[in-house]
């Protein structure tokens, strides 16, 4: 983080952090009896703006922990409007997050990726558009990042690698969709990307 800290996510113990030079590991674990503690397996960690910490689990959704209050602040309901009654899996995992400025952020989950805005408690999801190429090629995505352009790009479980174009100067958004393809030697090399 900018205090020079190194924050690692694990299984159940939420996050530990440590001085990279040497210090013992301190663990930050919810301790939210409301929470379930089984899911606390934080997946993804980004610093804001402000030094708050986001954390997406593997099964208790995604939260904000201020280190200087030692506060956790929970944003659940935000994404709960986005399930749908075919979802296989009831659990959220949220697997990637990047900055997308203006205070908003990435988010890569398995249900799909959204543009999410804290301030406004708003998650807007990507489309996903396997068969015309307007979208996502399946929304159960891993990683996300954020090219200095400002495209960004999108990894998804099994689908390859898509890259969103936004719209600008009059121009309509894009999309570029990048598979393995085994009779293509400069392919990618594989369609699940982490």
């Amino acid at each position: 983080d900018r205090s020079g800290l190194l924050w690692a996510g694990g299984d159940l113990a939420g996050v530990a952090t440590t001085n990279p030079e040497g210090a013992q590991f301190r663990y930050v674990m919810d301790p939210s009896a409301t929470r379930n503690q089984m899911t606390n397996d934080v997946r993804s960690i980004l610093e804001d703006s402000s030094g708050r910490l986001w954390l997406g689990t593997d099964g208790d959704g995604i939260k904000r922990y201020d280190p200087d209050r030692d506060a956790f602040e929970y944003f659940d309901d935000v994404f709960k409007p986005s399930m749908t009654p075919q979802d296989r899996d009831p659990q959220w995992h949220f697997m990637s997050m990047a900055n997308a400025g203006d205070g908003k952020l990435w988010v890569a989950t398995n249900r799909g990726m959204f543009l999410f805005d804290p301030a406004a408690r708003r998650a807007t999801a990507m489309p996903v558009d396997a068969k015309q190429g307007n979208g996502l090629p399946d929304g159960n995505t891993r990683a996300v990042i954020v090219a200095s352009d400002g495209s960004v790009w999108f990894g998804t479980y099994g689908a390859g690698l898509s890259h969103w174009f936004p719209p600008s100067n009059n121009q309509p958004a894009r999309w570029e969709t990048y598979k393995h393809d085994a009779a293509q030697a400069n392919s990618l090399a594989h369609n699940v990307i982490l």
